[in-house]
């Protein structure tokens, strides 16, 4: 419980400290084209037909950031579990790896955050005892929905919710000529990000990150002798890029 208050505690300071706007530049071209006339017809409720010509124009090509991007993330995270759980896993790290999507302020995500242990301890799962010596992998599998807050000096904050799902796998049951069922777990996951970005394209980002959350995950479905939740931090590096298009901006006298 104590940390899940941290969790929601670190959200909110964060958010309301750093909530700030960053505004995404748009980029001309110093050639200027003259644009031709266009005609355009409208059809009117009483089916007549009239057309307006246009006077031609200067111009020139601008290219401007959509507000749809995409995100990949790499880094490694760590995992502090309460205390019976802890006795079987262990506090551990492990990689991670996320892909995100981006429209304006809003962004939806996934990570896949694989490792592998021994246990600390011996459980038995559905009449098999699983020993000291077994490679398990605690896979963790994240959904989650953000908003970005963003600021001056590149750097952004974003509050995240979403679900956390808890596979288990042991790897190597033909040494141990055993098949293991673990039950999985999922649970509710809140945390917040902070990203300070590099730019290095006309719309792409490279970034270094830190993340802290809460998975309320309840690991007494695994085994009865386990316990609730755990808290997570990741520091890592990602890319974020903007699609961009281009139009034609008019040049007023």
């Amino acid at each position: 419980m104590k940390r899940l208050v941290f969790s929601i505690f670190w959200v909110f300071t964060v958010t309301f400290i750093f909530a700030q706007k960053y505004t995404p530049e748009i980029i001309c071209s110093t050639d200027t084209v003259t644009v031709e006339p266009m005609r355009r017809m409208f059809i009117k409720e009483s089916t007549q037909l009239s057309s307006y010509d246009f006077e031609p124009y200067k111009a020139v090509n601008c290219i401007v950031p959509t507000k749809l991007a995409l995100r990949l993330d790499v880094g490694v995270s760590g995992y502090s579990y309460g205390d019976k759980t802890k006795e079987w896993l262990g506090n551990h790290c492990g990689p991670n790896f996320a892909l995100a999507i981006s429209y304006d302020k809003f962004s939806l995500g996934a990570r896949f955050k694989p490792w592998t242990v021994n246990p600390k301890k011996e459980l038995e799962f559905n009449g098999n005892l699983l020993p000291l010596y077994a490679k398990l992998n605690p896979i963790k599998i994240d959904f989650y929905a953000g908003y970005s807050f963003d600021f001056d000096y590149l750097i952004s904050v974003e509050p995240q919710i979403g679900i956390a799902k808890s596979l288990f796998y042991v790897i190597n049951e033909t040494e141990l000529n055993q098949t293991y069922s673990i039950p999985k777990v999922n649970g509710l996951l809140i945390g917040c990000s902070v990203n300070k970005y590099f730019k290095f394209g006309l719309y792409d980002f490279f970034a270094v990150f830190l993340n802290m959350g809460y998975a309320t995950n309840n690991f007494t479905k695994t085994h009865p002798s386990l316990d609730k939740g755990y808290f997570e931090w990741t520091l890592g590096v990602s890319i974020k890029s903007f699609y961009k298009s281009s139009k034609m901006r008019k040049i007023t006298e």
